[in-house]
């Protein structure tokens, strides 16, 4: 309704204020993990309840940045914590070293 109507029919316009966000209704909440800790941290809580993983997984898993996730795999891949299990035609995956 615009406020010139508005005043019209019941006088006083109060102000709305917009919002920026668009909100959808009748949709539940995204069914995301909530996480907490580091990159790092993350990763290697996720693995230690998986068998392997691969990239997308990760990033589903614990909710990070893909960029961030292939950073630290290569820092852990250095390390030694982890292996990279590589299949020519198919999607790498990463598995813990040792489970603790």
């Amino acid at each position: 309704m615009i406020p010139e109507l508005h005043y019209a029919l019941f006088g006083k316009v109060d102000h709305v204020p917009r919002t920026s966000g668009r909100v959808i209704r009748g949709m539940s909440a995204p069914d995301m993990p909530v996480v907490t800790g580091s990159t790092l941290d993350r990763i290697l809580q996720y693995l230690k309840g998986v068998e392997s993983a691969s990239l997308p997984e990760l990033v589903t898993g614990t909710g990070s940045a893909r960029s961030a996730i292939q950073t630290q795999l290569r820092n852990l891949s250095d390390a030694g914590k982890i292996e990279t299990i590589a299949i020519k035609g198919c999607v790498t995956e990463y598995a813990l070293v040792f489970k603790v």
